[in-house]
């Protein structure tokens, strides 16, 4: 998202079945952190079984 003199980044995790946001941040910067916590909430503090 631009702002008036810097940008906005925003990450988002969806749910593809129910289409519901299950979590999702807005930073200045798009760094891998932010990423990977945004996962992390999404996740609720569960581990994904592969």
């Amino acid at each position: 998202m631009q702002m008036q003199k810097s940008w906005m980044y925003f990450v988002a995790i969806l749910d593809w079945h129910s289409r519901y946001v299950l979590a999702w941040q807005v930073n200045e910067m798009l760094k891998m952190p932010l990423v990977v916590e945004t996962v992390e909430i999404s996740l609720g503090g569960r581990s994904l079984k592969l």
